[in-house]
């Protein structure tokens, strides 16, 4: 959503929530952005994006952690226009519980302004901002299960016959 305002445009609206004060510095150093910051009340927080979605909600991810799934899918959901961004560890498991939740992103707490900028700009347009190796493994390991719920064991034995190039009777044979 572009707002207007005497200054600039602004692109996209952020609502941090219990970030640290030289993070929300860098926030604000980056054009064409609009900076909410909660008082560290949840509540407030989450009516706060309502009042200006379509935003990004930045937050610690000890609080998405604790948020839960059914908290982040009401924020989420795609009527609403929220996204939201971790801002914290580097740990990939903890990164990679947080896409499952949900979350569009995660960002460090030392990320500079020039790439804040594009991070939110991502996000905001509905990208995701996580890292390579953490995006890979999910898709991995969503391929291999959506390939596993698709075919019987059996049916993968077929399969392999027929790469061998057997006729039908051929893999009949061979299957008994």
């Amino acid at each position: 959503m572009v707002v207007e305002t005497e200054e600039h445009a602004i692109v996209s609206t952020v609502v941090v929530l219990g970030l640290p004060s030289a993070f929300v510095q860098s926030l604000r150093q980056v054009a064409n952005l609009r900076v909410v910051e909660s008082d560290g009340d949840v509540e407030t927080a989450l009516a706060k994006c309502f009042q200006y979605a379509p935003c990004v909600l930045m937050a610690r991810e000890q609080f998405i952690l604790s948020a839960g799934p059914a908290s982040l899918s009401e924020l989420t959901r795609s009527e609403s226009n929220i996204q939201i961004v971790a801002v914290g560890s580097a740990d990939n498991g903890v990164v990679a519980d947080l896409l499952h939740l949900g979350c569009a992103g995660v960002l460090s707490v030392a990320t500079p302004p020039k790439d804040l900028g594009r991070a939110i700009g991502a996000v905001a347009s509905g990208e995701l901002w996580f890292p390579r190796r953490v995006l890979s493994s999910a898709i991995r390991t969503l391929l291999s299960t959506v390939t596993e719920k698709r075919l019987t064991q059996r049916e993968k034995e077929i399969l392999h016959l027929i790469g061998q190039g057997l006729n039908n009777r051929e893999i009949a044979e061979r299957l008994g």
